[in-house]
């Protein structure tokens, strides 16, 4: 019987401690959650020219994370929440701790929401803010801002939800994208854009009978409009829809419904079975 020898391995163990110390506090108007962490490795792993480098040397890892929500009444809320993180490794030759290259750190985060609810509606205003992050050789991941609002309804079944993502049309690189660009020297095949603004309206049909056993019975999507440029993600395509969804009919005996969604003169009917099987057959 053969055995294999972990210590005769050629691949280098990578020892890490880590801590972390957290606090959490609910209250009828707050709610407040923090965590702090460290942790220190005695190996670094690197990606460089399409390869995973492992260096005997130091790297350690400390940030910290927050969030808070007030809740002004019973129908608004106010919120922020933050992940600070730094990345360094300790120099060779000088022995002081150095920022980590950008393509293999991570940046900062800041967001925010301000949110309304009344019965069956919702709606919520959100951002978030990737932070800039300068290496110690002057190499910059470069932030950015997107904001978006979210709004849905609930229906007698499942529910109705529009949202304008990326509202403002910020345009930019993705963080990896800007990681991909240092990291294989590539700035035009890595130039990796984010997505424009996008227009959506999505409508969500779920069954949920207890007492035929499919209480976990699964969604049915379906998505009415997404409209954005891919190549330049700045110029808009604005479509209207005519959105009529009536439950046409939904007999216990046989656990289905129907749909319908037109858009200008065209109609489209759409239909869906929950029954004992699975995947649910269509009508």
């Amino acid at each position: 019987m053969k055995s294999y020898d972990i210590n005769s391995a050629k691949l280098k163990g990578v020892k890490t401690n880590s801590y972390e110390l957290g606090y959490r506090i609910d209250t009828a108007d707050i709610s407040f959650q923090t965590a702090a962490y460290y942790s220190l490795s005695d190996q670094t792993i690197t990606k460089s020219d399409y390869q995973v480098v492992v260096k005997n040397q130091d790297t350690r890892i400390y940030g910290l994370e927050a969030a808070l929500a007030y809740y002004i009444s019973q129908n608004w809320d106010i919120g922020v929440n933050g992940h600070l993180v730094e990345t360094e490794t300790k120099s060779q030759t000088s022995g002081k701790w150095e920022k980590t290259d950008i393509g293999n750190a991570s940046n900062s985060k800041l967001g925010a929401w301000f949110g309304w609810n009344e019965s069956i509606y919702t709606a919520r205003l959100q951002s978030q803010t990737m932070l800039s992050r300068t290496d110690e050789r002057g190499n910059t991941l470069n932030g950015y801002t997107t904001v978006d609002l979210v709004t849905t309804v609930d229906l007698p079944v499942g529910n109705l939800s529009f949202a304008i993502n990326n509202l403002f049309n910020e345009d930019y690189t993705t963080v990896w994208g800007q990681k991909a660009q240092y990291l294989y020297r590539d700035y035009d095949l890595y130039n990796y854009k984010g997505r424009g603004r996008t227009v959506s309206i999505t409508t969500k049909f779920a069954t949920n009978d207890k007492q035929k056993g499919l209480a976990d019975a699964r969604p049915f999507y379906i998505v009415l409009c997404s409209s954005s440029n891919l190549v330049a993600f700045r110029t808009i395509t604005y479509q209207v829809f005519a959105i009529f969804i009536d439950v046409l009919r939904y007999p216990a005996s046989k656990n289905k419904f129907m749909a319908v969604t037109q858009n200008g003169n065209k109609r489209t009917t759409v239909g869906v079975r929950r029954c004992q099987c699975d995947p649910c057959d269509p009508l």
